[in-house]
């Protein structure tokens, strides 16, 4: 269907205009609308439709009640679709994503404080450059957005550097490659090592310094891992006795835990490299979600 719809011949204007754009860039007055059903309102904005007797079938946020900008959270290859040195491309996805970006004190403290320590996986705190303050993107919600709407615009730089940018791909990533677990069971496993770690703060700070990343590997044929091995990869060529002491001492804690679930928790994993084809299957855990306020750069 959309591939009868693509032109043969793209405006010229769109292409010379996503080529400025990359993900994590901000785009100012970004549009705000989805689908609804107005039997069945959720969100203030349908209840509200719904309450003036309007069709609620495709709610819009007007311009003014709508977040200020919003964060490109396509990948860069696919919003510019450029070919690489010396083939040729023919571009085939006509729009991008945005997710919205507010000021922080358009939450509350609360909310704010626990963003800064990972509480909160769909908040992203935000520091642009150009912009004064605190930001947030909201990851709850992604709105598509034509190519050629970037004509005549100029992006925002979302982040003062390359490491701003990579980090919050890697937030895209943790958010998208989670497993869909029946249950939580993969996320009752992050939050119970989240909170073992927190029995003794100081001891599991000491135990994660070493470590470069931890992530974890889920075995089963159906929509809940029969299986979990958690990954902690060291800095160095071998992680210390001491790191591995814990990480043994949260599975002893866990294992019957998980057991109770009806998965089985394999020993965790110390080698500090595994197959590219393992890699890629392995599901990122954000180390400062770990232990709020943990230097992992």
């Amino acid at each position: 269907m959309i591939d009868r719809g693509l032109p043969d011949v793209w405006p010229p204007a769109a292409i010379e205009a996503v080529a400025e754009f990359r993900q994590g860039d901000l785009v100012e007055g970004p549009p705000f609308l989805y689908a609804a059903n107005g039997e069945c309102p959720i969100w203030a904005l349908t209840r509200g439709i719904v309450e003036d007797g309007g069709d609620a079938s495709v709610a819009v946020l007007a311009e003014e009640d709508g977040p200020p900008y919003g964060i490109i959270t396509t990948q860069s290859c696919d919003l510019t679709e450029k070919a690489s040195p010396g083939r040729t491309r023919t571009p085939c996805r006509p729009w991008f994503q945005v997710a919205p970006v507010s000021p922080s004190d358009s939450y509350s403290k609360e909310q704010v404080g626990l963003v800064l320590k990972r509480g909160f996986r769909y908040l992203v705190p935000l520091r642009p450059p150009s912009l004064q303050g605190l930001w947030l993107a909201d990851l709850r919600i992604e709105i598509p957005v034509e190519k050629g709407w970037l004509a005549g615009r100029k992006p925002v730089h979302g982040f003062a550097d390359l490491g701003g940018y990579r980090d919050f791909s890697l937030r895209l990533q943790e958010l998208r490659s989670r497993v869909a677990a029946e249950g939580g069971v993969t996320d009752q496993m992050i939050d119970h090592l989240r909170d073992f770690l927190a029995r003794d703060p100081a001891r599991g700070k000491s135990a994660l310094e070493p470590v470069s990343c931890i992530m974890y590997e889920a075995h089963g044929q159906g929509r809940s891992p029969t299986m979990l091995t958690l990954h902690v990869f060291p800095a160095e060529n071998e992680l210390p006795g001491h790191a591995r002491e814990l990480f043994d001492e949260w599975f002893d804690d866990y294992a019957g835990v998980c057991r109770d679930e009806g998965c089985a928790l394999l020993p965790p994993e110390y080698g500090a490299t595994v197959s590219p084809l393992l890699f890629s299957e392995l599901v990122r855990i954000d180390l400062e979600y770990l232990i709020p306020g943990l230097d992992t750069a």
